[in-house]
């Protein structure tokens, strides 16, 4: 595989999301388009279920038609961050506007682009050890929000002023959410504050929690109980636990990797 594809999945910095992004860009440029590419996206993919989503979407068509494949994955995407926006506002007018980000989520950082004159404050940890909150902060400073950027220690301070959680996810399954190092944590203090942190995903991270395994393979990932959260995939609003059984229909349907 080329030194393209091997600079994109080796970047630390952006999430899945954005790594599936721009994998799909190139993809529709032409300059992905070696017939090995599905293979390799399954060797390099590990944790990332997106990545997985997108070998197998790939690995069932001829190479001539991954191009307009891509395209309508991306119109899948941008449909979705738009809905995602819109369910956000709706569950933020009655909690305030005042946010906690944590890590880069590219799912996030796509729907608060809609949410700018709606926020307030939003308090950005630094997500150590990578530390990929700085670029995620500066993103949303481009934007036009007003941003502080937290060391991850004091998350909590920022929650006890009202901020909510807004996390993005790596992995959805009907047991578990699977985020960066430091989620729960924040998840945890948040619920002791009767404050519902809230969770935006793709339909491209929905994977049965049989099929996902054992994996978080990567120490920088966890897993976080899904009791007391909110997840927002695309249009849909899933509180937890009460919208349990629609949550599991939806994961369900979901063709394993």
């Amino acid at each position: 595989m080329d030194k393209l594809f091997r600079d994109i999945v080796s970047d630390k910095t952006p999430g899945a999301s954005e790594t599936y992004i721009k994998i799909l860009n190139h993809i529709i440029l032409g300059n992905l388009k070696d017939p090995d590419l599905p293979e390799a996206l399954k060797a390099s993919a590990n944790d990332m279920v997106p990545l997985h989503y997108l070998a197998k979407r790939l690995s069932r068509e001829p190479v001539f038609r991954w191009k307009d494949t891509a395209g309508e994955m991306q119109r899948e995407i941008r449909q979705q961050v738009i809905e995602a926006g819109i369910q956000l506002y709706k569950q933020l007018r009655a909690t305030g506007n005042i946010l906690l980000c944590h890590s880069r989520s590219g799912s996030v950082l796509k729907a608060l682009e809609h949410r700018k004159n709606r926020v307030d404050t939003v308090y950005q940890t630094v997500s150590r050890p990578g530390e990929e909150g700085r670029s995620a902060a500066e993103t949303l400073e481009l934007s036009g929000f007003r941003v502080k950027l937290i060391d991850d220690d004091d998350f909590r301070e920022s929650i006890g002023m009202g901020a909510v959680p807004i996390l993005g996810a790596d992995a959805i399954t009907e047991e578990f959410i699977v985020n960066k190092v430091g989620s729960l944590d924040i998840v945890e203090a948040a619920l002791a504050a009767d404050v519902s942190p809230i969770f935006l995903a793709g339909r491209e991270k929905i994977i049965q929690a049989e099929v996902y395994g054992n994996r978080p393979e990567s120490p920088f990932f966890e897993r976080i109980p899904l009791k007391g959260l909110k997840v927002v995939i695309g249009p849909q609003l899933f509180a937890l636990p009460k919208h349990s059984q629609r949550l599991e229909a939806l994961i369900g349907s979901r063709d394993p990797f």
